[in-house]
């Protein structure tokens, strides 16, 4: 109610006095400023909903094959480091229709800068089994400037022995549902 009478004045062509319109200019100000912060939260959720997705896509294909593990309450890049960025991500197995193989999937690869990456929680600890033989580990999921591929690299480990396994898997968006499209092992340690 303040600021109706001067709504209405600004609106009828009636000069207001600095002061009132100094004001009426941060209320504007604070609207978008709120309007902005609201819309980027969503982008953010949207972003972490395709990040759970595909967590859980990987647990539950482990968990099909019969692996138990825990899962690691955050992401850690440092799994980056047995990855081959500069390269593309090539893989041993050369076939043609694998993703690392492909044009579009090695440039996606190829301008990744971990750099730029941090790590993040995750929301995916009730699939967890307490006393677990091995622990996932997840490095952040890394998405195409199109959000129509994802780059999830995580590792197995196994907590008696100390060995484990990194492994990518390659997801592409298909009617809003994120696909696997293939899965290489990058290292084996012992």
């Amino acid at each position: 109610m303040v600021f109706q009478k001067e709504a209405y004045a600004l609106s009828a062509g009636i000069h207001l006095p600095n002061s009132t319109r100094k004001k009426m200019l941060k209320i504007k100000i604070l609207v978008a400023l709120i309007i902005l912060t609201a819309n980027n939260g969503n982008c953010q959720n949207k972003a972490y909903d395709d990040k759970t997705e595909i967590h859980k896509s990987v647990a539950k294909i482990l968990r099909k094959e019969g692996t138990k593990f825990s899962v690691l309450g955050t992401t850690k890049k440092n799994i980056f480091s047995n990855f081959a960025f500069s390269e593309g991500g090539g893989g041993l197995d050369t076939s043609p229709n694998r993703p690392w193989n492909k044009k579009e999937w090695i440039g996606f690869v190829k301008s990744i800068d971990t750099s730029a990456i941090t790590n993040y929680s995750l929301n995916i600890h009730k699939t967890s089994q307490k006393h677990a033989e091995n622990e996932l580990i997840f490095a952040p999921i890394i998405f195409s400037k199109e959000n129509d591929k994802a780059l999830c690299i995580w590792e197995l480990h196994s907590v008696s022995s100390g060995s484990g396994q990194v492994a990518a898997w390659y997801y592409e968006k298909e009617k809003e549902k994120w696909i696997l499209k293939g899965s290489q092992i990058v290292s084996i340690s012992d």
